[in-house]
């Protein structure tokens, strides 16, 4: 049964989006709302690739204040020979829980995005993030810890970087959330730059990033605007 919430964001959208896109979009919205909450759903759509490319070890001590709240580092998952890389910040306490990344609530209307909206077979994405430990619940409890500036740079230099350079097929790389997009261009003001491409800090990549934000962002009350931000960046993929 469809809510209140879910005609709202349904008018909302359909207000940024042209027209032509508006019947795939609408198809969209009802797969987005059975993941996010709105309508109940069965099946998980996640899966796990081997990779041949390095991984933080499972004892990795790297960053001393991840290990009391981390099971093990969360590796990538997705395929070598990605065309399109997904992005994220860190682990959250699902990830944490089964070791891969992007498998919670918000990891799933990704993968909704990306396979109705942007066209794009999530199975063929390779899903990242630029830290790869949990970093435990934030000291107000209102949300997950944010990762210190050393870190990111620690994971970012240790891990990310080298994994992304041994993708040699990428050719998108999507930051979700400004972490992820700080990590890749230095660029902290995501407001300003998402939904469009722009080169990475890394002179030596051969992939663009196209910037936008984090799903989570969108699931507080009063914050459909960003949900509305997120799903016509993912349609200017399809075009």
């Amino acid at each position: 049964m469809q809510t209140h919430s879910h005609r709202g964001w349904c008018n909302a959208w359909r207000r940024v989006v042209k027209v032509e896109q508006w019947m795939a979009i609408r198809h969209a919205l009802g797969q987005i709302c059975l993941h996010i909450g709105f309508i109940s759903a069965e099946g998980d759509s996640m899966s796990t690739h081997n990779s041949s490319i390095p991984q933080p070890p499972d004892d990795c001590a790297k960053c001393p204040r991840m290990k009391p709240t981390r099971k093990k580092p969360v590796q990538s998952r997705g395929p070598d020979d990605a065309e399109v890389v997904v992005v994220g910040q860190a682990p959250g306490s699902q990830e944490n829980d089964c070791g891969r990344p992007f498998v919670g609530k918000s990891g799933k209307l990704l993968e909704t995005l990306l396979r109705h909206v942007a066209k794009i077979d999530p199975q063929s994405v390779r899903f990242i993030n630029v830290v790869r430990c949990y970093p435990g619940k934030a000291a107000d409890k209102k949300g997950d810890r944010k990762p210190t500036a050393k870190e990111r740079r620690t994971c970012k230099e240790n891990w990310l970087l080298p994994e992304l350079r041994g993708l040699t097929d990428a050719k998108l790389v999507i930051t979700v959330g400004e972490i992820a997009l700080e990590a890749l261009t230095g660029i902290k003001n995501l407001k300003c730059i998402h939904g469009r491409e722009i080169h990475p800090e890394d002179k030596t990549a051969i992939y663009t990033v196209f910037p936008t934000y984090h799903p989570s962002a969108s699931f507080s009350f009063g914050r459909v605007h960003i949900m509305c931000k997120i799903i016509k960046d993912f349609a200017k993929l399809a075009e």
